[in-house]
């Protein structure tokens, strides 16, 4: 065997899982594991990476347990070669996988242990630190701790903020918070937050809107109307909401 072959399988894996071709993918991503255990023995990066995108397939064809299981055989080896970002990385699939199980206990566990490990190993990387604050928060709110999940969603935020790059990441984040705010009763707040989304949106080239989720910059007008209803101006939200009517009109 030679690392080469080792390389070929993961990148063959690697196209074909962009194509949709999982099945394909994870054959090539096992021999891929099968060659690199024969030259590095078991307890190496590189079987660790090969079980993580083992681990990702499964969970692309629907393979649950068999997800969490390479997911946990993955984080074992990185546990041992004291690796937090790839821990964290491993952490954070297990938490979105119990998320989506609702297993609350669990789900928790995992996000926060993710989050731990991403602010050590992620120490010069704000903008990835701030994905674990927001995902963390997202986990928490999936099982109705609002205000706990308030408190990432803003420290996310508060990481990304001063980066132009992650303006889209900022408008999300902003909008969240005013929506959370809302739900919440805390309408001022919410004003804020959602009127400083809408004021990044505005300001945005047509290729940046693109790369927003669909009808993001219409259910942010639709908020701002809101938040500004809940603050009794009145006036404000049913200009907002009769400048969105007008433009899903043109659409038609």
């Amino acid at each position: 065997y030679h690392r080469s072959c080792a390389e070929l399988h993961n990148n063959i894996a690697y196209i074909l899982n962009r194509g949709g071709n999982y099945s394909e993918g994870l054959e090539n991503y096992q021999q891929c594991l099968e060659i690199s255990e024969k030259l590095y023995g078991y307890e190496h990066p590189s079987v660790a990476n090969c079980l993580n995108q083992i681990a990702s397939t499964e969970l692309s064809l629907g393979k649950i347990p068999e997800a969490i299981n390479y997911y946990k055989k993955a984080l074992g080896i990185y546990e041992k070669l004291n690796k937090a970002s790839e821990q964290a990385n491993c952490h954070s699939s297990l938490a979105y996988i119990y998320k989506e199980m609702g297993d609350q206990d669990s789900a928790i566990k995992h996000s926060e242990r993710a989050l731990s490990l991403a602010i050590e190993g992620y120490k010069h990387k704000r903008d990835v630190v701030s994905v674990f604050y927001s995902n963390h928060g997202d986990t928490l709110e999936k099982f109705g701790q609002v205000e706990g999940a308030l408190s990432y969603y803003e420290k996310a935020y508060e990481f990304t903020s001063k980066n132009p790059a992650t303006i889209i990441s900022q408008v999300i984040l902003l909008r969240k918070l005013g929506e959370l705010h809302l739900f919440i009763g805390d309408s001022q707040k919410a004003l804020k937050y959602i009127e400083d989304c809408w004021t990044k949106v505005n300001s945005l080239p047509p290729t940046k809107i693109r790369e927003l989720p669909p009808e993001f910059k219409n259910r942010t007008q639709f908020m701002l109307a809101l938040a500004h209803e809940q603050t009794n101006n009145i006036e404000a939200a049913l200009g907002l909401l009769e400048q969105l009517q007008s433009s899903l009109e043109d659409r038609k």
